[in-house]
């Protein structure tokens, strides 16, 4: 329930932060960094609650969670290395400019940690596949 409640209200911190009434004075502008910080702790508390509620689930027979267990020095070996490549080519095909706006940002987290994941979890399987097992 505590999630939920999270969810919903940096969903609403975010539409309101859309709306942006608090560009005309100096109150509103105060009152605005202290909503990116609110909405930032909620953020880490939903992180934080999500783990704990996956944590405590029974998985450990999945093979989703066999797989990622088995791969798991190479997600992290080679994730960064393709997080830098990745923004890399953000930056070079799209600009600079989508670093600097909130959507912007979702859409490079989200993207990067798709694309990370996927080709470091593909790296990983081909050189298991390779037998080569001084690299992952």
């Amino acid at each position: 329930n505590l999630c939920i409640l999270i969810l919903i209200s940096s969903i609403l911190l975010f539409v309101l932060k859309l709306i942006n009434p608090f560009d005309q004075y100096f109150l509103f502008k105060i009152i605005d960094k202290i909503l990116i910080v609110i909405q930032a702790l909620f953020g880490c508390i939903f992180i934080y609650l999500i783990s704990l509620n996956l944590s405590q689930l029974k998985i450990y027979k999945n093979y989703i969670y066999k797989e990622i267990s088995d791969t798991s020095f190479g997600l992290y070996l080679y994730s960064d290395p393709l997080n830098y490549l990745v923004l890399f080519v953000i930056y070079e095909t799209i600009g600079e400019n989508i670093f600097t706006t909130e959507i912007g940002s979702i859409f490079i987290i989200s993207l990067r940690m798709i694309i990370t994941f996927t080709f470091a979890f593909i790296i990983t399987k081909v050189l298991q596949k390779l037998k080569l097992k001084y690299i992952v």
